[in-house]
């Protein structure tokens, strides 16, 4: 999630922003991108969704109380000075772009030849705001 990330002034967050040490999805990808796991892999990308929202995903408890707010047109609670944006993305939407790659491991590659040791990274985001 955007938690990943060391905070910084950049949105939407680009998948060159910092990420932080103790971050699990950071050591997950360099697990993977170990010397005795990546040689292993033909095509290697890493997806980062930013808030997965919709049912069954980890952070209902508090994306669900300002989606509530927001759709009842209730006064929510905002951190000063309240210019801070982020990305909210629907479940459904992650499933279906992490299914859409499956079989075009071409864009992949491409990625792969810029940088052999990285692999691609994409931010699973739009660049799109709504207020």
């Amino acid at each position: 999630s955007g938690g990943m990330y060391i905070p910084g002034d950049t949105f939407p967050m680009p998948e060159s922003n910092p990420a932080k040490d103790s971050n699990s999805q950071k050591l997950h990808e360099e697990f993977v991108l170990s010397d005795s796991v990546r040689p292993k892999l033909r095509g290697c990308a890493f997806f980062r969704p930013q808030y997965i929202v919709g049912p069954l995903t980890n952070k209902r408890d508090y994306l669900d109380w300002y989606l509530n707010k927001l759709t009842r047109k209730q006064p929510l609670a905002i951190p000063a000075p309240g210019t801070q944006t982020t990305t909210v993305t629907d479940a459904r939407d992650v499933a279906s772009m992490l299914a859409s790659v499956v079989a075009k491991v071409d864009p992949i590659l491409e990625e792969e030849r810029k940088d052999r040791r990285l692999g691609a990274v994409f931010n699973c985001a739009s660049d799109a705001s709504v207020t």
